[in-house]
């Protein structure tokens, strides 16, 4: 387990997930009224997006961004789309997975506030038998 003081925190914010977070970094580094700083004051952000990352693999990247980077003071994850409706990962799999991660980020980046988004609706869900009901379990 890492420990880290409040001092050692830096001011950035991580934001972590699949292929829309590295389009959203695409977008704020084209954005002459953003940047990939999203005009925060004083904050920098680090972008970790790639394409296809689901819960199993969520907590080995963050681990490596924390191997190479200071512990950021907040951490937004998106993940969980690529998740739903997979034949191998029932949706009770999925919520003991992703309670299981953020618990073991509490653990190692205790100072750290930890954000979860939304998982975003679509009009049609990959290996879904309906799309109605893996919406619903959205």
């Amino acid at each position: 387990m890492l420990h880290v003081t409040f001092m050692n925190l830096v001011n950035s914010i991580w934001i972590v997930g699949f292929s829309i977070i590295k389009r959203a970094e695409q977008f704020a580094k084209g954005s002459p009224e953003f940047g990939t700083d999203l005009s925060l004051p004083d904050v920098t952000v680090v972008w970790k997006g790639i394409p296809g990352l689901g819960l199993v693999k969520l907590h080995d990247v963050i681990y490596d961004l924390s191997s190479t980077k200071p512990h950021s003071r907040s951490l937004v994850i998106h993940v969980g789309n690529n998740d739903i409706a997979k034949h191998d990962n029932p949706l009770r799999r999925q919520q003991m997975l992703m309670k299981n991660v953020i618990n073991q980020l509490r653990s190692e980046m205790p100072l750290t506030c930890i954000v979860c988004s939304h998982i975003l609706p679509r009009l049609y869900w990959r290996h879904a038998v309906s799309n109605v009901a893996a919406d619903r379990s959205r």
